[in-house]
């Protein structure tokens, strides 16, 4: 039994009277990733297939140190040196946030305020990928953010600190 897709997703082949099953990845072409035993097949099919999935962020890196500078006539051939680092380590202090923000976030890293939205802003985290501006948003959508703010320690007192929370906010979720 075999079935295969096409595109960049995970296709899967299972050889007959074998006790171990194999994960390829297509990718214009397929290589063989890793034999699995069944079970970790069917834990895959019970996580990802069945729609059991977990809230999964990609690892987006950021460029934080470029020599030569970005910009500058070099001639071919010459060696750029990049310096890269993982967005969800870098320090909130760096970033000029709000009062609020800065207060609960400004001795963690990013990762600290995406854990938060990934475990607690299902409502909010959608408005804040729209990337709207706070005076576009509903009044229902405005209300999910005061709660998603209220649920992890932000002290909304008034619009003009929940309107600073939800550009921070939009910001790191978006970065």
């Amino acid at each position: 039994m075999a079935t295969q897709q096409t595109g960049g997703i995970i296709a899967q082949e299972s050889i007959q009277n074998s006790p171990k099953e194999q994960i390829l990845v297509s990718n214009n072409s397929m290589q063989q990733l890793a034999y699995k035993p069944p079970q970790v097949i069917e834990d895959y099919q019970r996580k990802y297939v069945a729609g059991d999935t977990p809230v999964y962020r990609p690892t987006r890196t950021v460029v934080v140190k470029q020599s030569p500078a970005a910009g500058q006539v070099v001639p071919p051939g010459t060696v750029v040196l990049v310096t890269l680092v993982a967005k969800d380590t870098l320090p909130v202090k760096n970033f000029q946030t709000g009062t609020l923000i800065a207060n609960k976030y400004g001795s963690g890293n990013i990762s600290t305020i995406l854990s938060d939205l990934d475990t607690k802003g299902q409502t909010v985290t959608p408005i804040l990928g729209a990337e709207k501006s706070y005076e576009a948003l509903s009044a229902s959508e405005k209300n999910a953010v005061v709660q998603y703010a209220q649920s992890v320690g932000l002290s909304t007192a008034n619009d003009a600190d929940t309107k600073s929370a939800y550009e921070d906010l939009m910001f790191f979720n978006n970065l």
